[in-house]
């Protein structure tokens, strides 16, 4: 009872939060090899009733269970077009997380075209990650992004679905940018080869056919300087590699983010 009692009281918070759109943007920024900032992600964050922070696991959970997901993108949407002067002043390129779902909503479609637009103004570079599953099983996100609308990123890359036709299809007409190398498999390349020459044979995969490879779950030094130093012994161009991790950034508030 008491669970129950807290997910509904969550929920009422969330959807109070989400129909003001008063959802507080984070960014987490991608660097190069040489450490440089090249990319962001946009991050959604929630405060709670005491202004703290609710842990996105939690967030993302009613939102899915309760059908907010259409919702909660608009809020997201919104907010990066308001902010994107503020984006301009750390980055110009950034990657935008949508439920899959909401690519095939029109309000939603609507709502990234007007941010796409007014990102060009300003000359910041929009990218949406999405999984290569759910690109190949929904043909509107397809057209979607044959249409020229929209450019993605492929995200989670080396688990579950993979569509290496889709991909290389998608590379040679300039939709795709990059991909994403999923973090569990870049953790792991230290302790188990396998798990490295997964992250060699994506690295080979994604460079060959000019798209820029992102390493996600940079979570100490040993890791960057393995990926480097595999990127030099494969003769690989590393302007072509970004990295993303907490020992490089910590997801911060945009806000704060502009003020340090």
């Amino acid at each position: 009872l008491v669970e129950v009692r807290q997910f509904k009281k969550l929920e009422k918070l969330i959807r109070e939060k989400i129909s003001k759109k008063d959802t507080d943007i984070f960014i987490h920024k991608i660097f190069n090899y040489k450490k440089q900032v090249i990319a962001a992600e946009i991050l959604a964050r929630i405060k709670d009733e005491e202004g703290n922070y609710i842990p996105a696991y939690k967030f993302i959970d009613v939102i899915k269970e309760k059908g907010l997901t259409r919702d909660f993108d608009l809020s997201i949407l919104h907010n990066v077009k308001r902010n994107i002067s503020l984006i301009k002043k750390f980055t110009d390129r950034i990657f935008i997380n949508l439920f899959p779902s909401s690519f095939s909503d029109d309000k939603v479609v609507e709502e990234i075209k007007n941010l796409v637009k007014e990102s060009k103004k300003h000359k910041v570079f929009i990218y949406f990650e999405i999984t290569e599953h759910e690109v190949a099983t929904k043909e509107d996100i397809l057209l979607l992004i044959k249409s020229g609308d929209i450019n993605v990123v492929f995200d989670d890359f080396g688990t579950g679905y993979t569509n290496f036709e889709l991909i290389g299809d998608l590379s040679q007409n300039n939709k795709a940018k990059a991909v994403k190398i999923d973090g569990s498999i870049v953790k792991n390349m230290l302790s188990n080869p396998n798990y490295k020459s997964i992250v060699k044979s994506i690295t080979l995969f994604t460079t060959e056919i000019n798209l820029e490879c992102i390493y996600e779950f940079i979570e100490n030094e040993n890791v960057f300087n393995q990926i480097i130093q595999m990127a030099e012994d494969l003769k690989i161009d590393k302007s072509k590699l970004g990295f993303q991790g907490f020992w490089l950034h910590k997801p911060t508030n945009i806000l704060e983010e502009v003020e340090s």
